[in-house]
């Protein structure tokens, strides 16, 4: 692959990026605010720490908290999600939460 054929892949893969960060954006976060997930998010983690919740617990917390951000966005606005369904982002939910049970059972730290 010479160089233009890089440069036009390159801008290929970008315009990719730009499209499923628009896609994304629509499902994750709120319309005045593109970051409201990772604020959200961020806002559960500093309590956690602030509670003493550390090491894998907090990367739990990372993805559950960012798919109740998610569920939130999508069960405010009307029509279907552009990415996965609610229904899906329930069971995703559910499974964060039975994976982190195994995992605090399994350290015994319960």
């Amino acid at each position: 692959m010479r160089g233009t054929e890089q440069r036009l892949l390159a801008k290929e893969l970008l315009g990719d990026m730009e499209n499923l960060l628009d896609s994304k954006a629509e499902d994750y976060a709120t319309e005045e605010d593109t970051l409201s997930n990772f604020r959200f998010t961020g806002g559960v983690l500093a309590a956690a720490l602030r509670m003493g919740v550390q090491g894998t617990d907090l990367a739990f917390l990372a993805l559950i908290s960012t798919k109740l951000a998610r569920l939130m966005v999508l069960l405010g606005k009307s029509g279907p999600p552009n990415n996965e369904s609610v229904r899906d982002t329930f069971v995703d939910l559910a499974n964060y939460v039975v994976l982190w049970a195994v995992s605090v059972i399994e350290r015994e730290d319960y």
